[in-house]
């Protein structure tokens, strides 16, 4: 708030525009009132687009965000960004090339930096075509990635195999109902990633889809293919449609079929996805009937082989059902009524979905 009004004594063309909300919204709003600065509150969809659209400058000074996904989101709308030098942000950008990183908690270090940028036009102008400049060929992009990683071996590398699916998830750009022309790795392509990997002495690879048991012949090819490389971990996983339908007559035998394949080769780690606590919704959202129930009845089948498979939960607004699908921003006039309710309806919705697990001895 401080650099805000100092920028805005110094610069008649300074204009803050604050995206969400949270608890100190109220404060800066009442500390802030007066100055150029715009409270949107929550956005998402075109109108957060537009907001990125409409910025010069994005500024992230946290320093507890493990991630922050806003800042690659920044970055690939042409965002110079600003970020503290604590927290996983400062992870997300290439120095003086697509922004820069400040120290923490110094206003002042954060307000020279915005008004350098501010001073310079053509400094602005060349970050963010520096930006934009790696999507225009492939080579490019693979440059801006190496970058990124500033030479250091990934602890897990994830081998999409396919953007195929079956399921529905609301929450998945890839679900069966997406339209777009969908592709899959060549078995060659894969082999040259593994191997690659082995030699730069990756230790974990997971394999993941769309739906990679589509193609469980090659699934299986390419686990044991990077078994044999030397990889140490190797993880895939399922959305479970191979659990639905539990009744029908062939059921047991098919997924032990599968179980045994899968114990020949040198995987360490299976997953199912579940997106709900409430196997209701779960099963609605991707669209496959009964498969909580197959799930459980194919456990043991899993555990005679020697394989547990592990419950990989995704998070959405559906996690605990109704309990959690309807908190909106929008639905509570105080922020401290919605992060409060927010924080009750998720904790309640985890302990379910632990409880789920738990009964069906999975791990989590």
């Amino acid at each position: 708030m401080d650099i805000s009004k100092s920028l805005a004594e110094i610069r008649s063309d300074f204009h803050l525009i604050m995206v969400g909300s949270g608890p100190y919204l109220h404060e800066m709003k009442v500390d802030l009132n007066g100055l150029p600065a715009i409270f949107t509150g929550f956005l998402e969809g075109d109108e957060l687009a537009q907001a990125y659209a409409s910025a010069d400058i994005f500024i992230f000074p946290s320093t507890t965000d493990t991630f922050g996904n806003v800042v690659l989101e920044a970055q690939a709308s042409g965002l110079p960004v600003i970020v503290s030098d604590e927290g996983g942000p400062k992870e997300n950008l290439i120095p003086d090339k697509t922004g820069f990183i400040v120290p923490a908690k110094n206003p002042g270090a954060l307000s020279e930096a915005v008004f350098k940028l501010m001073n310079n036009p053509q400094r602005l102008k060349k970050l963010r075509f520096a930006m934009i400049k790696p999507f225009e060929n492939f080579n490019q992009l693979i440059a801006l990635f190496s970058d990124l990683r500033c030479n250091r071996i990934p602890g897990q590398l994830v081998i999409q195999l396919t953007d195929r699916c079956n399921a529905f998830c609301p929450q998945c750009g890839m679900r069966v109902t997406k339209k777009f022309k969908r592709s899959t790795l060549s078995a060659d392509n894969v082999k040259r990633i593994i191997d690659a990997a082995a030699q730069k002495g990756v230790n974990v690879v997971s394999f993941t889809g769309g739906e990679p048991f589509l193609f469980l012949d090659r699934l299986v090819m390419f686990i044991k293919y990077a078994g044999e490389a030397g990889i140490e971990y190797i993880r895939t996983g399922t959305n479970g449609f191979m659990f639905a339908n539990h009744h029908s007559a062939h059921f047991e035998s098919r997924v032990k079929k599968v179980a045994e394949t899968l114990v020949s080769t040198l995987l360490r780690n299976f997953w199912i996805s579940i997106d709900s606590a409430v196997p209701s919704v779960h099963e609605q959202m991707q669209g496959l009937p009964d498969v909580i129930a197959g799930i459980e009845k194919a456990l043991p089948i899993f555990h005679e082989q020697g394989i547990y498979p592990s419950a990989n939960l995704g998070i959405n607004r559906n996690v605990g059902g109704d309990m959690t699908k309807g908190l909106r921003v929008n639905a509570i006039i105080e922020d401290d009524d919605y992060l409060g309710s927010f924080y009750i309806a998720f904790k309640k919705a985890f302990r379910e979905f632990y409880c789920l697990l738990s009964n069906w001895d999975l791990q989590w």
